[in-house]
């Protein structure tokens, strides 16, 4: 689960707990502010296009 991840971040980043009641507010807010680090899965067209590409890449280096 994402949250996982994003919890492990805030607890090392704040180097405490967010409160029980709040923590899905905190680490959704967390979430937004570090987005940058925890980039969206591919979609499976992204994924086909991103394979052609290097199959592409790869062919021409030979």
């Amino acid at each position: 689960m994402m949250f996982g991840t994003i919890l492990q971040d805030y607890i090392k980043e704040k180097r405490c707990r967010p409160p029980m009641l709040e923590a899905y507010d905190t680490l959704i807010n967390f979430w937004r502010l570090n987005r940058i680090l925890y980039p969206r899965p591919l979609s499976q067209v992204e994924r086909f296009e991103k394979r052609r590409k290097l199959e592409k890449e790869r062919h021409l280096e030979r």
